[in-house]
């Protein structure tokens, strides 16, 4: 699509099943807007604000979240494969059962977040904020802990 929505407002907007591949939302205010099933694969959505969004089960392979206040969003089920979320707010979001293979969470706040059977495998989590994470069942290969260990070492060092 490659639409130009920068800044835009799109609070409460129903985009469910939309595709915005490519688009350009950074800065843009998504406060509670559906975007469930939507293709927002390598779209910037850098800075926005999702508080509250619903997108579960969309797209949103490669696409640029950095700093993004997402808040609380629905992320169930959703596609986050190598999906820029460096410094971005996930406090409160239900990520359960999302793909985020080689994800770059890097020093994003997943304070109380929800990655019940989520794919983490390989995604980075340096320098984030994992308090109250819940991540059961989730898979863990490979991935970078807020402190730099691997998971894999992470857990042996949990077992002394």
């Amino acid at each position: 699509s490659r639409a130009n929505l920068i800044g835009a407002d799109l609070s409460g907007a129903n985009l469910s099943g939309a595709i915005l591949a490519g688009a350009k939302l950074n800065k843009a205010d998504l406060t509670g807007a559906k975007l469930t099933r939507a293709d927002l694969s390598r779209s910037n959505f850098s800075q926005v604000n999702m508080i509250n969004a619903d997108l579960s089960r969309a797209i949103l392979c490669e696409t640029d979240l950095h700093g993004a206040n997402l808040y609380g969003v629905n992320f169930r089920r959703a596609i986050l494969n190598e999906a820029d979320l460096i410094g971005a707010n996930l406090t409160r979001a239900d990520m359960a059962g999302a793909d985020l293979i080689g994800a770059s969470l890097m020093r994003a706040d997943l304070t109380e977040a929800i990655l019940s059977a989520a794919d983490l495998n390989e995604a980075s989590l340096l320098g984030a904020n994992i308090s109250n994470l819940n991540i059961d069942g989730a898979a863990l290969q490979g991935v970078i802990m807020p402190d730099g260990a691997s998971y894999e070492e992470f857990q042996r060092s949990m077992q002394y």
